[in-house]
């Protein structure tokens, strides 16, 4: 990734991608985040390798790159927020332009050995904001010397599932790339014939605000005894006045055959990996923050869980797009009996349970699929409440109680391999099938927004091979270090023990 001075492109030059003046409500309420320096980015990053032991490089993955940037054109686009009328150049809400060319140098960077493990690189980028008013688009990659491609792109393009639709197309793309590509000279003329962007949200579904839904959210920002601000809640450290982007990872993985063992007892017990996700770090955190008290110093927490609305809306999985919801709802914390106490017995993040507790797990699961269909209205309440003021909403945030405790973010199976598009013109491999060529390894999801986010994220991802791949991220300063570092511990501990039990 070269620091290449930014090209500049005049207005006229920058081809508009929807008849409609501003981008969706969804684009618009990410990217506003940015702009006030409270979010950055969202990453998905993947380890690929190749069968004949060659490695990822410059040639052969710009020759790919190009390959899926012309048949996606989010990935050639950025977000302007000025037009021209007559001679007049005048300021409004942002809207997606295609651009004429792309520098695949200054949005790639390969690293060497000095890189150092990945989630210490995903930490760095997470805390990268991207510059709006530069005329780039709204991604980046790095490439570790391991074939790891990490993929960091600003919310307003996609969510979560957008970054691994991304890395399966590129990994379509890497089968038709021959073994020796000849030298890409890194620029990208971008095709404008066909161009379009995939369809707002709201244009594929109702956003309801139902009355009794706004009712509750004024009310609950208005009365100082609600539950949500009782002391007995825990959110972590208030959101700070002045928030930096500094966020904290770390990087979980699990294997095929313990995968397996996991989503096979939780079907038998009738849950969901995210309802036993849930389930194992609301018993780790009710055992963190009770523990040494004769009486629990907390009671609830406040949970969020995104929720994909691609299979309400008939959106496929290969689509790069914002297609996103949420549940967010108090929980009580489970009540844990006192340890017994050995002094051979070492300490452990994680509560000891004599049998995992499927009852929480399957509530928690039956609440998620029931409340799914419904969550389109967590959106319509939000643009009733504050219409497009997003900026005094996110201001409104700072310095108050941290809206949610624990957030999980699961973007669930990888889908499985996605055909290989038409090559523009560069060198592909002729006369045989190669599907298999390129593998994925491991996939890795991570989210950054630690200013106003929750204490406390989880990430999780499938991997093409079956495994998981799960990340822990908070903000600096939302939650005590120790405190989220016994987090990660336990969470660990608690999913190794129901993939062995």
């Amino acid at each position: 990734m070269q620091d290449a001075p930014d090209t500049i492109y005049s207005l006229s030059s920058l081809r508009p991608l929807r008849s409609a003046a501003t981008s969706g409500i969804l684009e618009q309420y990410a990217y506003v985040r940015t702009e006030l320096g409270f979010d950055t980015c969202v990453i998905v990053a993947a380890r690929y390798e190749c069968n004949n032991g060659l490695p990822l490089d410059r040639d052969t993955l710009f020759s790919a790159l190009e390959n899926v940037i012309s048949h996606h054109t989010a990935l050639a686009s950025c977000l302007v927020s000025t037009s021209v009328d007559g001679d007049e150049v005048q300021v409004r809400p942002r809207s997606w332009m295609l651009l004429p060319t792309i520098d695949l140098d200054a949005a790639v960077r390969f690293w060497d050995s000095s890189a150092g493990p990945l989630a210490s690189v995903v930490e760095t980028q997470l805390c990268l904001p991207f510059d709006l008013d530069v005329q780039r688009p709204l991604w980046r990659i790095n490439v570790l010397p391991d074939g790891t491609v990490i993929f960091a792109y600003d919310h307003a393009m996609g969510d979560g599932q957008s970054g691994l639709a991304f890395h399966l197309h590129l990994l379509a793309a890497l089968q038709t790339v021959e073994d020796k590509p000849p030298p890409h000279d890194g620029r990208i003329v971008v095709a404008p014939t066909g161009a379009s962007l995939a369809p707002l949200l709201e244009d594929l579904i109702a956003l309801p605000a139902p009355f009794t839904r706004v009712i509750h959210e004024v009310f609950d920002a208005l009365n100082p005894f609600s539950r949500r601000k009782r002391p007995s809640t825990w959110t972590g450290h208030p959101v700070p006045k002045e928030p930096g982007l500094r966020v904290h990872v770390h990087i979980l993985h699990l294997s095929a055959q313990e995968t397996a063992r996991v989503v096979q007892r939780c079907r038998e017990n009738h849950a969901t990996v995210t309802g036993a996700l849930y389930t194992i770090a609301a018993h780790v955190l009710a055992h963190l923050l009770n523990r040494g008290g004769a009486r629990p110093q907390y009671e609830a927490i406040d949970v969020a869980v995104a929720t994909s609305l691609r299979r309400f809306v008939g959106v496929s999985p290969e689509t790069i797009c914002n297609c996103v919801s949420g549940y967010a709802a108090l929980h009580h914390l489970p009540a844990l009996r006192p340890p017994a106490t050995s002094t051979s017995t070492p300490a452990s993040a994680s509560p000891r349970l004599p049998s995992f507790p499927w009852e929480h797990a399957q509530a928690f699961s039956a609440t998620l699929a029931r409340e799914a269909p419904q969550s389109p209205a967590l959106i319509g309440v939000l643009r009733r409440l504050f219409g497009d003021d997003y900026e005094g909403f996110f201001r409104g945030q700072l310095g108050k109680q941290r809206t949610h405790s624990l957030e999980i973010s699961n973007l669930g199976r990888v889908p499985p391999p996605f055909s290989p598009q038409p090559q523009p013109a560069i060198a592909t491999r002729q006369g045989q099938s190669n599907a298999t060529r390129w593998k994925i390894r491991e996939t890795v999801f991570a989210q950054a927004n630690g200013a106003l986010g929750a204490a406390l994220k989880v990430n999780v991802t499938g991997t093409p091979e079956g495994g998981v791949g799960v990340s822990v991220t908070w903000g600096a300063g939302a939650v005590d270090g120790e405190l989220a570092e016994e987090f990660v511990m336990g969470l660990a501990e608690g999913l190794k023990e129901l993939a062995c039990a």
